[in-house]
């Protein structure tokens, strides 16, 4: 898949997800894990731009999270088609793999993070 990229002031950003994820109260004690998250749009165009931000985050954590993309196999199950990291604090722009059926993504969070809010956009010429 060749990195061609199209002429981003050309077309439109439009959101598809736009959400704050929280880790789990465990009792009285603590906090657990922020469980992965699949988003369920199903999306269809190959350009992503994903923002991640976080209020419990320390000034030297660097990475958000990893995202998936996923597909439906044959057999029912879900298939990983490709895989990026996603800093912090730093809008980024994803080619995704051109999928004919749509794909959908799948958002695995660091469990040392409490709270984290994520920004999905697709670009649409």
């Amino acid at each position: 898949m060749p990195d061609i990229y199209p002429d981003f002031q050309e077309g439109l950003w439009v959101s598809v997800s736009d959400a704050l994820y929280e880790a789990e109260t465990i009792g009285t004690f603590g906090v657990g894990i922020i469980r992965p998250v699949v988003i369920p749009s199903l999306i269809d165009e190959i350009f992503l731009r994903l923002e991640v931000t976080s209020s419990s985050a320390r000034s030297t954590w660097r990475q958000g999270l990893t995202i998936h993309q996923i597909v439906d196999s044959f057999a029912g199950s879900e298939d990983i088609i490709s895989r990026h990291s996603v800093l912090l604090n730093s809008p980024q722009i994803f080619q995704m793999i051109d999928y004919p059926d749509g794909y959908r993504l799948r958002l695995n969070f660091y469990p040392w993070f409490q709270d984290v809010r994520v920004k999905v956009d697709k670009f649409i010429i």
